[in-house]
């Protein structure tokens, strides 16, 4: 199950460089000819810093199940190897029910931002939003283990399996293509608060 939301995380620092250049813009007024200066502004959205803008949020539920394997010296004879490999993970099988939930963030790192000329228009150059690591927890139910062995990992392994899974579903669902939607549109507003005018945004890079 997924739920979508947006974020915009600004730093203390960004917060008041953000302040300062909206009370020099109050007191210039909104008249071309006092427009803030692009390499100025600029200055302000690389403060902003690397932003998570879009955050996905998931809980399923899943079977984990793990074994240890044969000797690698029964591979050498395949009807041992498979006789071996039975009774191997019969005696070592470990299983749980797993609730695991996290969360996956996108964002773009604004601190890298460049501006070039084209024409009359500003261009904004960007980097390619990013996915963040999944932050994912695991709750075990109903754990059984075998005699020969008992699997501490479970835990773990689930929520590696299920970052894997959220990730992926968050690529999918097109959480980068929003992170770079949220970033553009907070960039362009940001300039044209300034009074910059003509200011387009392309994204560069991977």
């Amino acid at each position: 199950m997924k739920r979508q939301r947006f974020r915009w995380f600004l730093p203390s620092v960004a917060v008041a460089a953000i302040l300062m250049l909206g009370f020099g813009l109050g007191r210039m007024g909104a008249s071309r000819d006092s427009a803030t200066p692009a390499p100025v502004v600029l200055q302000q959205v690389r403060m902003l810093g690397d932003l998570h803008l879009v955050e996905h949020q998931y809980q399923t539920v899943m079977t984990m199940e793990s074994h240890k394997d044969a000797a690698e010296w029964t591979q050498s004879v395949p009807v041992l190897n498979q006789l071996a490999s039975h009774i191997v993970e019969k005696s070592t099988k470990n299983s749980a029910l797993v609730t695991v939930h996290g969360t996956v963030e996108a964002g773009v790192d604004l601190s890298k931002a460049n501006i070039q000329k084209s024409g009359e228009a500003i261009v904004v150059e960007l980097p390619r939003a990013k996915l963040y690591p999944a932050n994912v927890n695991a709750e075990l139910h109903s754990q059984k283990h075998s005699i020969a062995w008992d699997d501490r990992n479970l835990a773990l392994k689930a929520e590696r399996e299920g970052a894997r899974r959220f990730e992926r579903s968050s690529i999918d669902g097109g959480i980068l293509s929003k992170a770079e939607e949220r970033a553009r549109t907070q960039v362009i507003e940001l300039f044209e608060s300034a009074g910059v005018e003509s200011v387009r945004v392309q994204f560069v890079g991977q």
